[in-house]
């Protein structure tokens, strides 16, 4: 039996936002509430099936008093590769 899953790599964005959320203590449920989207949008975004927009970005650097160069930092960081 084989199961047909897509493969995902997770970036810095999307690891970021599952990070702040576990550092605050936050359920899925509550994160979103506070990010003004559904759960299962958030859920996207921490597994890395889609990426946050502008407007998401802004709640979370508010809400969390994140500087934004330290966000800006983190969304254009490349992903370490292995490969050389």
């Amino acid at each position: 039996m084989s199961q047909n899953k897509r493969l995902v790599k997770l970036t810095p964005v999307n690891i970021f936002f599952k990070d702040t959320r576990l550092k605050h203590n936050y359920t899925q449920e509550q994160f979103a509430s506070i990010l003004g989207i559904p759960r299962p949008r958030l859920a996207s975004y921490e597994e890395g099936r889609s990426t946050p927009g502008y407007p998401v970005l802004k709640t979370l650097v508010d809400a969390f008093n994140i500087d934004k160069t330290s966000l800006y930092d983190i969304l254009y960081t490349k992903p370490e590769s292995n490969e050389q």
